[in-house]
């Protein structure tokens, strides 16, 4: 049990106007929100007073698509070899020489997304230079997700090359060839053959512990949408929240056909329950209707760039077909389960939503409505927005990926590339409501995961090289902050519970450093989370913060 009494500047996301100073906890849940009577009855009641002064007390941040597994085993076990940690090629071997042990080990590296754009040398190492390293170890450089860069012993031992005219499981397989027809090192959406060592049981679930405290307790972050990239993976998240040791929310959604079937998908839930449901549960599928924009298969409406095309006059491929995208969801319908579809390109949006369509007539109400994985990040046309609108799904974009690669669609794309990024200010005109996440993985930019760092990003729009995106589409920090809190919650079906403080809600709340309104633009992602709770539990202070008592924590 647990009844506490917090006092602070309290949010009013979800109650606009609203002036509050007074947050009732009682078993985990808000019994009120108010001012002094509110704290008068609280106190009446048993409840311990915590004041917070002057400090902002913000619903508990919710990131409802990220890879918790990947990014954990990332920062617990790959050389991080992102820019500007390394500049050049030249960095990149040195870094690698010093793992090197004569052993029979892979050595693993994580990079950014567009990371041949980003490193000095505009472009990534190729085989043989790898090779220079080391002709006796494995070595993987996994850059963002879709495009990795191997050497002759990876390419040997994991037998890439028979996945070369296959469809692969993030979009269609590429492997690039040199003009002799050899092997260039690079390789696109086959990550997930690579024979890579992972950790497995109680090494997994204490990878996982760390991850989630690193890269999102202590940025506030009280749910997360998991997406589940392996079967030991989804047993350690139910294991942890068995043994009362995961410290958010977490929706998970099963990777289809890359860790599971769709049978198997479709029966988890029944397989797989723990003590606490309100934490962990088995809320949907995932898959991919295309590849990714930095391995040049997001399905578009314009070619690419000859220089980036594939093949002359691509534009992307679309990796499943609307009858395989409805099978998929008639499945999962009626399975109870949600389906998130990986859309980065506009003509895989539109064929998405019309196999919502041709399914279902309309995507039904509540948790079940069809998730857009990335619709919201680069958009060109009206129809694509139709599309949405028609189907009712939820579309999910990533802010932070306009300062990951936003300055670099228009060097793939040309001239269509220069508008359409992140166009918030434009969407929230049209009447389309827009959630934020974070989709961390593999390579992902060292702030991904602050919600606070997507918030500094919708306001302030700046890249990675310092450019400021279209600048007519900031938005409003309100609306930013809404979008990372209940907006986030709705796309996991999940707002009447979570992501404002509301009375009835569960009490998952983020006592910030410092009130959001108070700083420069540039001043908010620099704001730290001081104490983090969920369901009325203190999960987390941060070291050396100034913080009366914690009336329950764990």
């Amino acid at each position: 049990m647990n009844n506490r009494l917090i006092r602070g500047r309290v949010s009013d996301i979800g109650a606009p106007g609203r002036r509050a100073d007074a947050v009732w906890v009682r078993d985990g849940k808000i019994e009120g929100v108010g001012a002094d009577d509110v704290a008068a009855l609280a106190t009446r009641h048993g409840a311990i007073e915590e004041h917070y002064g002057d400090r902002y007390v913000s619903p508990g941040f919710v990131d409802p698509h990220a890879h918790v597994e990947v990014g954990s085993i990332a920062a617990a076990n790959y050389l991080d070899l992102r820019v500007p940690l390394v500049e050049t090629i030249d960095d990149v071997r040195q870094a690698l020489v010093e793992r090197v042990d004569g052993s029979d080990e892979w050595i693993i590296g994580q990079a950014n997304l567009f990371w041949d754009v980003k490193l000095k040398d505009g472009r990534y190492p190729t085989r043989q230079e790898l090779d220079e390293v080391s002709t006796r170890q494995p070595i993987a450089i996994r850059a963002g997700g879709h495009y990795s860069v191997l050497n002759s012993k990876a390419f040997e031992i994991s037998g890439v090359a028979d996945y070369a005219k296959t469809e692969g499981m993030m979009g269609r397989a590429v492997i690039h060839r040199d003009a002799y027809g050899e092997p260039t090192g690079l390789i696109g959406e086959l990550d997930a053959v690579l024979p890579l060592p992972n950790p497995t049981g109680r090494e997994l679930e204490s990878t996982l512990r760390e991850g989630i405290s690193s890269l999102f307790t202590r940025y506030g972050v009280t749910t997360i949408g998991e997406i589940s990239e392996t079967s030991e993976g989804l047993a350690a998240f139910m294991s942890l929240a068995d043994q009362g040791l995961l410290d958010l929310r977490a929706a998970l959604y099963l990777w289809v056909p890359g860790a599971f079937s769709l049978e198997e998908a479709c029966g988890m839930p029944e397989k797989f329950g723990t003590t606490d449901p309100a934490l962990a549960i088995i809320q949907g599928i995932k898959i991919f209707a295309d590849g990714g924009f930095s391995s040049r298969n997001a399905a578009t409406l314009t070619p690419y760039r000859p220089r980036y095309a594939h093949t002359p006059g691509s534009a992307g491929e679309i990796n499943l077909t609307r009858e395989r995208i409805g099978q998929i969801l008639r499945a999962a319908t009626d399975a109870g389960l949600q389906l998130a579809v990986h859309t980065n390109g506009e003509r895989a949006q539109q064929e998405a939503a019309r196999a919502v369509i041709e399914t279902l007539g309309t995507a039904p109400a509540g948790r079940l409505r069809t998730r857009l994985e990335h619709a919201g990040n680069y958009v060109t046309s009206p129809d694509t927005i139709q599309a949405w609108a028609d189907s009712g799904v939820h579309i999910a974009p990533q802010p932070g990926f306009l300062y990951n690669f936003d300055d670099f669609l228009p060097e793939y794309l040309g001239r269509p590339g220069e508008r359409g990024r992140h166009p918030f200010r434009s969407l929230l005109a049209a009447g389309v409501r827009l959630s934020a996440s974070s989709d961390l993985h593999m390579g992902s930019e060292i702030e991904q995961t602050n919600p606070l760092f997507g918030v500094w990003n919708c306001v302030k729009r700046e890249s990675f090289l310092g450019n400021i995106i279209e600048p007519d589409e900031r938005i409003d920090l309100d609306d930013a902050l809404r979008m990372h809190t209940l907006d986030a919650a709705a796309v996991l079906g999940r707002e009447a519970t979570i992501g404002s403080i509301s009375v009835g809600k569960h009490a998952d709340l983020v006592v910030l450093e410092e009130d959001p309104h108070d700083v420069t633009v540039d001043q908010l992602r620099q704001i730290r989370a001081d104490r983090v709770i969920v369901s009325g539990i203190t999960v987390y202070d941060r070291p050396g913060a100034v913080l009366p008592a914690a009336s329950a924590s764990r």
